[in-house]
């Protein structure tokens, strides 16, 4: 029937005429989830990430997602957890610090939304900041995942976040650097009382990350005026599952 037609032009493209384009081997897995097939899918998964794009972001999340779907959020972890291991293990230089990093952001994010576990999203945290140190993206990550948390220390543990990330033995790039000490001062700004935002201001203009609070650099960042424009700012670039794949995202496509 139409199924199996489907399959066999799926079966080709994945290994003969396209196989080594990530996309198809997406389409092959989700395809066999849709009918129901889930060991094949993982199959297709695990090929994919093996040995077509390994470390492909997209990929990686959608086979978590998979195993949602199927009830098994210890098996989207584990997915999570076997491609941040491969990426630590890769010995790639920048490239697998990257990759690490943005697949222990989804895992996090993964973690507190669906397994409803704050302290092991924290873990993840900790580990990746730890191993990539020197990634803003990852400490904004992180940074949002307390400021969305409850507790009347949510403040003193952001500002925490901050003062570590800022740490000049961390070794942070002067442009992340400094980015991240304006988003450090406008959070002082919202939860800090004025001979605290002052201090935290001149500390910073004495360390040389900004040229004060109206500095041009502001300006050319970007950075967002509010507390409010911090977290879509952040959410936007941190929680779209296909906003920083090492790949192009799969068009849409239905057998």
């Amino acid at each position: 029937g139409d199924i199996q037609r489907t399959r066999n032009i799926l079966e080709r493209a994945t290994a003969v005429h396209a196989k080594r384009r990530p996309e198809c081997h997406l389409w092959k897995a989700r395809f066999e989830e849709r009918c129901g097939n889930v060991d094949a899918a993982r199959k297709a998964f695990d090929h994919l990430l093996a040995e077509v794009a390994p470390g492909l972001l997209q990929g990686i999340v959608a086979y978590a997602n998979m195993e949602r779907r199927q009830g098994s959020l210890d098996g989207a972890c584990r997915v999570f957890e076997s491609s941040a291991e491969r990426e630590k293990g890769s010995g790639e230089g920048s490239e697998s610090s990257y990759n690490y990093t943005h697949i222990a952001i989804h895992h996090a994010r993964f973690v507190q939304q669906f397994v409803r576990d704050l302290d092991k999203a924290r873990k993840i945290y900790e580990d990746a900041v730890a191993f990539a140190p020197t990634q803003r993206v990852l400490w904004e990550g992180y940074i949002l995942l307390e400021s969305n948390s409850s507790g009347d220390d949510v403040a003193k543990r952001v500002l925490g976040l901050f003062e570590r990330a800022l740490d000049p033995a961390v070794g942070m790039q002067k442009e992340d650097r400094d980015l991240l000490s304006l988003r450090h001062i406008e959070y002082m700004d919202f939860f800090g009382n004025a001979e605290d935002l002052k201090a935290l201001t001149c500390s910073h203009v004495k360390l040389g990350y900004v040229n004060g609070v109206t500095s041009k650099k502001r300006a050319r960042s970007d950075v967002p005026s509010s507390e409010e424009g911090y977290n879509h700012e952040a959410k936007r670039a941190l929680t779209a599952a296909n906003g920083v794949p090492p790949a192009a995202p799969a068009p849409a496509f239905t057998p």
